[in-house]
């Protein structure tokens, strides 16, 4: 959890606290940071100072005489009042503070969260004006420089935590059998006038009254950790459903809780696994051998690629043997065509021996013949193919648009194609149509040039 700092140097900052420490207890309601500082100080503070808000970037400002700042003098002072305090916009997720400008007066009261990595910074910047204000009053006003000694900046200790807004309402009372043993934040209903949740019913204990034991286990090793309750967050989901229903703890917290629920020995990895990836799909079954190597366990998709792969491997030689026996088909049907076409062409063939055709002449006419058959063949495959292909990519993206149209030829970011044709599966398929038909007129040709040409000639 970002630890929440907090500086305090304010005028009349003993009365203010202890205002507040003798007010009656907490409802449990979360407070956001603006109305903690707000209740923190006296009213004549609260009328004449104003309170800087910076979330996101943004400046906002209340009390005192905010309502006569524009949005550029909100945006102004409080990037002065930040600078004052030794922050920067950077180092800050979001921050609360309200700082006198004059030198007269020893006056800042800020609540900051961090920005991620930003602790460190933020620490230095607080306790710089602390210093500062230190030694700027020390030997010019008595009454401020006290202010200024009193000042300290608190953090967020070691076993504090905070809990979301709702978090009480998970415990269960063991006593009360099961099913009854919680109380249901949700009962309450809705108001039909605000459209709002009501009022949730008590939960079964404040737990911001006493102290929260966490216990963990993990298989053999058990561990509890005693976590005392600081503050309620704001349910909101936009930040994580832990600000309604979890609770937030100090990182070094959490490692020291899994270090003792895994006994991880001083100086090794708390982590429980690694991520490795592979160069490319082909490498995972030698880094897992590798990493087995190694005593470790391994889990990876290699398990369920196999499988895959092998009944991919099936289909296709089931596919394959389909399409030889279309091609087998194909090349007798090329073969019956060729010997049906010189049968009929007998006499023409005696014909162009007798006037002294050469025989390779004649060979290569019957298997331009054949190899044009197998052409046609092959380009009014692939066209029925593509067009099919082409009807699936459509249907399965949804139906037809200028969208869906481009990403079912040309492909695209979007939703994936079932059936992908590249082009050069098409050139292929035309000049394998080509070399089928070219092997299946070879003996169609030959059978023709080896007809005489007196014996054709007299053919009908």
């Amino acid at each position: 959890m970002k630890r929440i700092f907090s500086l305090m140097a304010v005028c009349l900052l003993a009365l203010g606290l202890a205002a507040c420490g003798s007010s009656p207890a907490s409802s449990g309601e979360p407070k956001d940071y603006v109305t903690i500082l707000t209740e923190a100080r006296p009213a004549e503070d609260n009328e004449s100072l104003v309170i800087f808000h910076l979330k996101d970037g943004v400046y906002t400002a209340t009390g005192g005489y905010a309502d006569d700042l524009t949005e550029e003098d909100v945006a102004s002072q409080g990037a002065m009042c930040l600078q004052v305090l030794g922050l920067t916009e950077e180092d800050v997720e979001e921050a609360v503070f309200s700082v006198s400008m004059m030198n007269v007066q020893s006056y800042g009261l800020a609540i900051v969260k961090p920005a991620d990595g930003k602790e460190a910074a933020v620490t230095e910047g607080l306790q710089t004006f602390i210093d500062g204000q230190k030694a700027a009053q020390e030997n010019y006003l008595a009454d401020q420089y006290a202010i200024a000694k009193a000042a300290k900046l608190d953090t967020v200790k070691s076993g504090e935590v905070v809990l979301g807004q709702y978090a009480a309402y998970n415990f269960r009372d063991t006593l009360r059998p099961e099913g009854s043993n919680t109380v249901d934040r949700w009962s309450a209903g809705w108001d039909e006038k605000t459209g709002k949740l009501n009022d949730p019913p008590p939960a079964y204990f404040d737990p911001m009254k006493e102290p929260l034991v966490l216990a963990a286990e993990n298989g053999e090793y058990k561990t509890t950790l005693t976590l005392k309750p600081v503050a309620l967050a704001k349910e909101d989901y936009s930040k994580g459903m832990e600000t309604g229903e979890g609770l937030l703890m100090d990182l070094k917290d959490l490692k020291a809780l899994t270090e003792k629920l895994h006994l991880v020995k001083k100086g090794a990895s708390p982590y429980q696994s690694v991520l490795v990836k592979a160069g490319s799909i082909s490498q995972v079954a030698a880094l897992e051998k590798q990493i087995r190597a190694l005593g470790c366990a391994t889990e990876s998709m290699e398990s369920i690629r196999e499988p895959m792969e092998k009944e991919a491997r099936q289909k296709q030689m089931m596919l394959g043997g389909l399409g030889a026996i279309s091609l087998v088909v194909a090349a007798i049907g090329i073969t019956n065509t060729m010997v049906m076409s010189i049968s009929e062409r007998t006499k023409e063939i005696g014909v162009m021996k007798a006037l002294g055709c050469y025989v390779r002449d004649i060979r290569a006419l019957f298997l331009a013949e054949a190899g044009c058959i197998g052409f046609l063949g092959g380009v009014v495959s692939c066209v029925i193919s593509f067009l099919a292909a082409f009807i699936a990519n459509i249907i399965t993206l949804g139906g037809p648009s200028a969208d869906n149209l481009r990403i079912a030829l040309l492909g695209g970011d979007g939703p994936a194609r079932v059936c992908v044709t590249p082009l050069w599966l098409l050139l292929f398929a035309i000049a394998f149509s080509v070399l089928i038909g070219l092997g299946s007129g070879y003996y169609p040709a030959n059978k023709a040039v080896r007809i005489p040409a007196l014996e054709a000639i007299k053919s009908d």
